[in-house]
């Protein structure tokens, strides 16, 4: 289907422009830029003078981006996603523009994460573009967990399940592809499923967590086999590697995914990863020889043999990590003009940012079955740059950083600062993409984080400070700055991620000290809260009671951090209990901007003042 980007973009300026009460001649267009890959290379340039002039895009999207852009600077602020997401001016200042820019990094990519409604996602789409994201991974098939989650509301201590469907799914991603084209946006798909679907095995039953289901016949023979036997893996077929080695496995798995990119040309990127678990690598005779990842890249070589041949415009993501954390030695990944490599660190700690250069380059010896979990950074980055050493194609990011230990983080700002410098790291570490897997509600207490990470990208100088004052003039208003700045100054000391993780050395009374000072601050701040909360504006209005929810569930959690470090850990379970509850109490108002579900999750599962713990998956 053919989308009209460009109508698109025209009917967004002149929605807005009716917004603000302002006439304009402004014509839109395709111009000739300085970059590698027009498609997937995001540039715009922007002339107007007395309300008349034209945007220019290297593509359709940047087209669109270079309206947003145009609109940004005549007042408008996309805050955050969802309703009373945008804060309008009281009166539009239409100055004189002349903007040429272009992305640092070439691919921006937010993935589908968290317990989630269709509103979440399309809310999301939606904000993409106008701070300068440039495609959306719809991860999995049909994302079918995601919506369970909400719509079952399997944590919530207060809300009911709902009925749910795969029906409604299917009609949510026919949704979510819609949104995503008529934008413009890059479209990237699949990801996890390819040991089960191809062979019979319904996605939904790994989704579901469903252990030990009906199985096609002659699935098992297909399995790895792990110390002398082939079998499920923890009962999973979504954890179990294959035996890749075997030629049956391989040239299903690569018609599949040929087949798959052959009838959906909307799909610019297409994910093709194995199980999702390590140690579990098939022992048989076949699959020693070499190492785990030349199997993997003699299916990813056949997978992009077929798109050359069937004059596709697919490019195929393959994925580093876990088993494949070491390069093969005895294959080379062909077509790397069509491959992306996809590192993906999700062990790696949020107490240290990535450095801007490689400061370890010897990787641990490769021995089958023997992964052990890197946690630093530096120990992180070897796996990336061995493989580096042998694939020269495009390479990219795929990080957890508003995923779940941000959840631990009440001033979003210790992790803000994380962000900032791993974005601007990327392309000093071989790295021209991104992709954030993060909850899609994101913005409680603010979308700093999210914010910081899309300047960033399109713009590696980017000053963090400056980024900071700006989402909380844009968020709360310009009055507040500095008492915010101060309020979630304390924050970040009494909920520092590193601390309350035990992922670095920790004066322990030094940080009970940090916490105490949060808990005094937040049972005061209600009073500056109050102060400012009589807003015109619906977005900033909206923003104060945000921050006011926020402050009564973190400060119960402040208090149950305390409460475990001075020694009663069941004590600090109850009333972290009570923060849950609180925050489940309010969830119909924060649900555009908070993920309840994963705040009880990540509350219950990674505060590990006496050491860390295992890392816990989905």
């Amino acid at each position: 289907m053919k989308y009209d980007v460009l109508g698109f973009a025209k009917s967004e300026l002149e929605k807005y422009l009716k917004i603000l009460n302002v006439t304009a001649d402004i014509k839109l267009g395709i111009g000739e830029f300085s970059v590698e890959q027009p498609y997937f290379d995001d540039a715009y340039s922007i002339f107007v003078k007395d309300k008349k002039g034209e945007i220019k895009g290297s593509n359709e999207r940047s087209v669109l981006m270079g309206v947003y852009r145009l609109l940004k600077e005549w007042g408008i602020d996309w805050v955050r996603p969802g309703p009373n997401g945008t804060s309008y001016p009281e009166k539009c200042n239409p100055k004189d523009l002349e903007i040429n820019e272009k992305a640092d990094i070439r691919l921006r990519t937010m993935c589908t994460e968290g317990a989630l409604k269709i509103e979440n996602v399309t809310d999301m789409i939606e904000w993409l573009p106008k701070v300068g994201f440039n495609a959306y991974y719809i991860q999995d098939s049909l994302c079918y967990m995601f919506f369970r989650i909400w719509h079952t509301h399997v944590r919530s201590t207060v809300k009911e399940a709902e009925p749910f469907d795969v029906n409604i799914v299917e009609e949510y991603f026919d949704i979510m592809v819609r949104e995503v084209k008529k934008r413009g946006l890059l479209l990237e798909r699949k990801g996890h499923g390819w040991n089960m679907w191809p062979f019979g095995i319904a996605d939904s039953s790994y989704a579901n967590g469903q252990k030990d289901p009906e199985l096609p016949e002659g699935y098992i023979d297909l399995c790895a086999m792990v110390e002398g036997e082939r079998k499920l893996y923890r009962g999973n077929p979504g954890d179990t590697q294959l035996c890749y080695s075997n030629p049956i496995v391989r040239k299903t798995m690569a018609d599949a995914a040929i087949k798959y990119a052959q009838d959906n040309p909307e799909v610019d990127i297409l994910h093709f990863w194995l199980s999702d678990w390590y140690n579990n690598t098939c022992e048989c005779e076949a699959c020693a020889e070499g190492r785990y990842s030349d199997h993997y890249i003699r299916i990813v070589n056949d997978i992009t043999d077929g798109i050359v041949e069937r004059g596709l415009n697919t490019k195929l993501v393959f994925c580093i990590g876990f088993n494949v954390s070491h390069p093969p030695v005895l294959t080379e990944v062909k077509n790397q003009d069509r491959t992306i490599l996809m590192w993906a660190p999700i062990c790696r700690t949020f107490s240290e940012s990535f450095p801007n250069d490689f400061r370890d380059k010897e990787i641990c010896e490769y021995k089958i079955n023997t992964f052990t979990k890197p946690l630093s950074v530096d120990e992180n980055l070897t796996h990336l740059y061995a493989w580096e050493q042998v694939y020269k194609g495009d390479a990219l990011d795929y990080d957890y950083h508003l995923m779940w230990d941000h959840m631990l983080d009440a001033s979003n700002v210790g992790i803000s600062r994380i962000i900032h410098k791993d974005m601007q790291n990327l392309g000093n570490l071989g790295m021209n993409g991104f992709i954030t897997c993060q909850l899609q509600r994101n913005a409680c207490p603010t979308p700093l984080g999210m914010t910081v990470m899309a300047k960033t990208l399109w713009d590696k100088t980017t000053d963090f400070e400056t980024v900071r004052k700006e989402v909380y003039t844009a968020t709360y208003g310009k009055e507040a700055v500095e008492e915010l700045i101060e309020y979630f100054n304390i924050l970040e000391k009494g909920f520092d991620i590193g601390s309350i993780r035990s992922q670095k050395p920790v004066d322990r009374e030094a940080f009970k000290k940090d916490v105490l000072t949060a808990i005094d601050v937040m049972e005061n701040f209600s009073a500056v809260i109050e102060k400012y909360s009589n807003q015109k504006d619906a977005c900033k209005k909206y923003s104060w009671e945000i921050l006011e929810m926020h402050r009564q569930i973190y400060l119960l959690l402040a208090k149950a951090i305390y409460t475990k470090l001075c020694g009663d850990n069941e004590a600090g379970d109850k009333i972290r209990d009570e923060a849950i509850h609180l925050s489940d109490l309010y969830e119909d108002k924060l649900q555009p901007v908070f993920d309840c579900h994963f705040f009880n999750r990540m509350t219950k599962e990674r505060i590990e003042l006496d050491g860390l713990g295992e890392f816990v998956g989905q």
